[in-house]
């Protein structure tokens, strides 16, 4: 007897589809990025800013041109159905409802992977002035901030190893802490920690270091994700960073070895952290 082919049910191949375009699309911008003209002003700006060609290799950073309607283009010539990009965050619908066009323009992109390494969002950065500095994908059927921790496919297998996590307050502090051999760090994506989080982290390990900003928002952050952990049963540490700076900022200046020996070598309990908060 013949077999049937497992067909697709129309949710599944939603899914799909929205994990392909975000795929190409990262591929895209990834290309604009490190073989093109149009990319170079913000290469140079990453190369600046203490980014390497690994990490930029490594993360698949990209650039977004500043155009209306490339990325609409690049998907209506693939094929691929307006109402389901527009629904997985990559393109929004005029207001009179004529066409669509581009949600990131002229900013250097940062994709967002999940559990297995699919892109399912994107964070882009402003190349010069303007508001916001930072851009996320809004929330889709793929892309759950409360649930997703940046980095996590990358730091999972040496989360493991040390059984110990960094958990640090913005992507890009992920980045430059991997840079400088802290391997082991996840980020919330511009969210508070949630349980889901924590749940996440559990999966994995028993002690987790919070490496927050050294401003009054991360200090209170930092506490407030020290109780949940606490709570949660973990062995909490705090590195504390150097007064208004964050660790992007610290490696930058300091380099990968300062940040290792003098930030995350030098944690502190998060009973001793307490005490210093109060």
């Amino acid at each position: 007897p013949s077999i049937q082919p497992d067909i697709e049910s129309p949710a599944k191949r939603e899914h799909r589809q929205m994990i392909e375009a975000h795929e190409l699309l990262r591929k895209l911008y990834h290309h604009i990025l490190v073989n093109t003209n149009d990319g170079q002003k913000a290469l140079e700006y990453l190369l600046k800013r203490g980014f390497t060609q690994e990490s930029i290799e490594k993360y698949q950073i990209g650039f977004a041109l500043n155009s209306w309607d490339f990325a609409v283009k690049f998907f209506i010539k693939r094929d691929f159905p307006a109402p389901i990009l527009e629904k997985a965050g990559l393109i929004i619908k005029r207001e009179n409802n004529d066409g669509y066009f581009d949600r990131f323009r002229n900013r250097i992109m940062f994709p967002i992977f999940d559990g297995k390494g699919n892109t399912i969002a994107f964070s882009g950065r402003m190349l010069g002035p303007g508001e916001p500095k930072y851009l996320n994908s809004p929330e889709t059927p793929l892309f759950n901030k409360s649930k997703i921790l940046y980095n996590y496919h990358f730091a999972r297998p040496k989360m493991r190893k040390l059984q110990q996590a960094i958990l640090f307050e913005g992507f890009a502090d992920c980045i430059a802490a991997d840079r400088a051999g802290v391997e082991n760090g996840v980020a919330t994506m511009g969210t508070s920690l949630t349980e889901d989080h924590v749940a996440l982290i559990r999966r994995n390990v028993q002690q987790v270091t919070l490496c927050y900003d050294g401003d009054d928002a991360g200090i209170e952050a930092a506490y407030r994700a020290g109780e949940m952990l606490n709570e949660a049963g973990f062995q909490v540490r705090v590195a504390l960073m150097p007064e208004g700076m964050d660790p992007d900022e610290y490696i930058a200046k300091f380099g990968g070895d300062k940040f290792q020996q003098e930030v995350i070598g030098q944690s502190q309990t998060f009973m001793s952290f307490k005490l210093l908060y109060f």
